[in-house]
């Protein structure tokens, strides 16, 4: 009876389990990255998106984001958690964390409402 019981628990809590560890937004052709390799990928670089922002992340853990050239940055802190999450302190205060994974060849941003911004390009930050 105890087995019984604690299958139906299992076969039933699964899919909920299984959807804590979804992101909202997420794709069954989305890789997440571990935590070290999005560190080593991203430190020292700037992505620029196709909407023409870019999001630098320096190598001393320093962040800047630009909605347009020209435009003053947002500047802040960078980390990086488990499954791609990347995390941003603000000098402002605020904070937000947002899913980077790899699409094919595309590595894509996937904030936390779910709306995906494909990178363009990746460049060295000098």
């Amino acid at each position: 009876m105890r087995a019984a019981m604690l299958f139906v628990f299992f076969t039933l809590a699964g899919p909920v389990l299984a959807q804590q560890d979804a992101v909202n937004g997420q794709r069954d052709t989305d890789v997440f990255f571990a935590s070290g390799d999005l560190t080593d990928r991203l430190s020292g670089t700037m992505l620029e998106f196709y909407d023409g922002s870019t999001a630098q992340y320096s190598a001393d853990g320093s962040y800047a984001y630009i909605y347009q050239d020209g435009d003053p940055p947002f500047k802040g802190t960078w980390t990086v958690e488990d499954r791609g999450k990347v995390c941003v302190v603000f000098e402002n205060g605020s904070d937000r964390c947002d899913h980077i994974v790899q699409n094919g060849d595309r590595m894509v941003l996937i904030i936390e409402r779910g709306t995906r911004f494909p990178v363009r390009t990746t460049t060295a930050l000098n």
